[in-house]
């Protein structure tokens, strides 16, 4: 069995949310906020990625971070993006510039799963 290795300075400082959404959902999300399942406001046409694939623990941890949000997160306090490619990053960048926010937009292909 893979030993998972456990972060052990986490605190309120460097404890970031991290969430997997499809990217034809970035728009309404870079308009809108983050908001949990159980907000009032949510995107007509949001298009579901699942859970596939959490059969390892460190997948599942992973995956629960996602539930961290407490009704809304605004754009304001996204620090960051993380997409696979090059191509979604133009694309990432463009939505960022259309909205003038201040975001740093990285390509990190197996980042979130890359095992």
């Amino acid at each position: 069995m893979k030993k998972i290795k456990m972060y052990n300075k986490l605190n309120a400082v460097n404890a970031f949310i991290f969430r997997i959404v499809h990217i034809d959902n970035v728009s309404w999300i870079l308009d809108n906020g983050m908001h949990c399942n159980a907000s009032e406001t949510q995107a007509t046409d949001y298009r579901v990625i699942g859970n596939k694939d959490l059969n390892d623990p460190s997948k599942f941890e992973r995956y629960q971070a996602e539930a961290l949000i407490y009704k809304h997160l605004p754009v304001e306090a996204f620090l960051g993006l993380v997409c696979y490619t090059s191509k979604e990053k133009s694309l990432l960048m463009k939505m960022v510039e259309k909205r003038t926010l201040n975001l740093s937009i990285y390509s990190r292909q197996g980042w979130f799963f890359n095992d």
